[in-house]
């Protein structure tokens, strides 16, 4: 399947976490029926925002990244980025 990147914008679900360097959200999208997981994470180890496909609670089974970006990346800009197949 060719992947596409999406135009319109996900509707967003829920927060999950909103810490200063921790922040978690479910979005939804309307075009393919799946929901993606918008994490961002600052610790000893990392340093960035990822966007996961997830279920509608925001568990997430693969992770495998949609979208990636260094540092913090608010989810208005994040989600843009998100490649759907």
């Amino acid at each position: 399947m060719k992947k596409t990147q999406m135009e319109k914008k996900m509707e967003f679900v829920k927060t999950i976490v909103n810490e200063k360097y921790c922040k978690q959200a479910v979005f939804f999208c309307k075009e393919n029926g799946k929901h993606y997981k918008y994490s961002y994470v600052k610790n000893e180890w990392a340093n960035e925002t990822m966007v996961f496909e997830c279920d509608a609670d925001g568990g997430v089974e693969k992770h495998v990244d949609l979208a990636m970006g260094s540092g913090y990346v608010p989810s208005s800009e994040m989600m843009k980025k998100v490649c759907v197949s």
